[in-house]
């Protein structure tokens, strides 16, 4: 250590002490707190449209069972036959068969007279051939399974 006129030292690098230390910082900049709502902006963006899904409702429940009967057959893999019957009854049963095994099973309000569809692996839809078309599922498309409009 050198000493100064003062007769107090310092180090040898030539920096005498201040009295202003570092100053810690406490909190954020506005930069980082703008960058931090863009972000979280962006997640909210693209996270939104899965929260806001609209609920399927008791009018919609023969499209619920249509539904289940197509995502039946494309996590088997293999054709599943939904029967409707004539008391709004149903059931999906596997291996497209009108006797193979059920898959799920219940009883739909509001419904009248009966229909068959068979679904694909692929998620496709249609009339099992020794069946004719009824009217109910004739307004299906074959593609997607959703309903037609007028």
């Amino acid at each position: 250590m050198t000493e100064n006129r003062t007769g107090r030292g310092f180090p040898a690098g030539g920096f005498a002490p201040t009295r202003l230390s570092f100053r810690l910082s406490r909190g954020y900049t506005l930069l980082e707190m703008i960058v931090v709502l863009i972000l979280l902006t962006i997640a909210a963006t693209v996270t939104m449209p899965s929260f806001l899904r609209p609920r399927p409702d008791e009018s919609s429940s023969i499209r619920n069972v249509v539904d289940r009967g197509r995502a039946a057959a494309v996590r088997r893999g293999e054709l599943v036959r939904l029967h409707i019957g004539g008391s709004g009854d149903w059931q999906i049963t596997g291996g497209g068969a009108p006797n193979g095994e059920v898959l799920a099973s219940g009883r739909l309000s509001g419904t009248s007279g009966s229909a068959d569809l068979l679904f694909s692996p692929l998620g496709t839809c249609g009339t099992p051939p020794e069946d004719p078309v009824s009217a109910a599922l004739a307004s299906f498309e074959p593609l997607t399974c959703e309903p037609r409009s007028p």
